[in-house]
């Protein structure tokens, strides 16, 4: 998939510069500024990749244990967990990570109408 994504870009760049009467041999000759503007924006979308698959490993895991990111944070400053063994995880566990997660990602239905 990622490959005929590839391919379809290549051909949409083509096109335009034939439609701009680029030729390929004036893409070859590119400025160093224009250059740095590809590598500034190359590094931040990997900042942005890093940090979202960090969210996403971190808000998975505290799913799979059934803590949100203040009780994870601030396990010592909260009334009802402050009496409770951190060793023992959270309270409202389902007895394991896998009923967690399932308990996480299942629909419920509400009698409320919004």
């Amino acid at each position: 998939m990622q490959l005929l994504q590839n391919i379809l870009g290549v051909v949409c760049i083509s096109e335009i510069m034939v439609e701009n009467g680029v030729q390929l041999t004036e893409i070859s000759n590119l400025k160093l500024v224009d250059g740095l503007y590809i590598v500034i924006l190359g590094f931040v979308c990997v900042l942005i990749t890093i940090s979202l698959s960090i969210l996403i490993v971190l808000h998975t895991y505290l799913a799979a244990n059934a803590m949100t990111s203040w009780e994870y944070f601030s396990w010592m400053k909260i009334t009802y967990l402050k009496v409770w063994p951190r060793k023992y995880g959270s309270p409202f566990t389902q007895g394991s990570r896998i009923k967690n997660l399932k308990a996480f990602f299942k629909v419920r239905r509400s009698a409320m109408a919004y």
